[in-house]
């Protein structure tokens, strides 16, 4: 759900850049990533697999904006280089993938779980 999208989301992206500028994208998409990661993380607690779904797909969201919005700006600084630096974006995404998937892990190996957050 969150790639696809965050592939659709990558695609109309690019004009709105134009608009408002790399700035705003990428608060707006750590906005994005922030928020949908917080309602996935309710859905845990409430058990409900739409709350989830929404959750990832904002969260996916998020990742197409702030891919795109760092990739045209970074080719805009150097256009000259452009396969170069296109490279090097997509290596530091799929690398922050990797290691945000090997932190969840470690974090649920410990035996952390839904349950042992405090409520209020």
């Amino acid at each position: 759900v969150g790639l696809a999208i965050g592939a659709a989301s990558a695609f109309f992206a690019g004009p709105q850049l134009k608009i408002h500028g790399p700035r705003k994208m990428v608060t707006f998409s750590a906005f994005c990533c922030g928020f949908g990661a917080f309602l996935a993380a309710l859905a845990i607690k409430f058990t409900g697999p739409w709350l989830f779904f929404i959750g990832y797909a904002l969260l996916g969201h998020g990742i197409g904006v702030a891919y795109i919005a760092v990739l045209i700006t970074i080719i805009q600084w150097h256009p000259q280089r452009k396969g170069t630096i296109g490279g090097i974006v997509g290596v530091f995404v799929g690398t922050g993938g990797i290691l945000q998937t090997q932190l969840v892990l470690s974090i649920l190996s410990t035996g952390a779980s839904a349950n042992q957050l405090p409520h209020h």
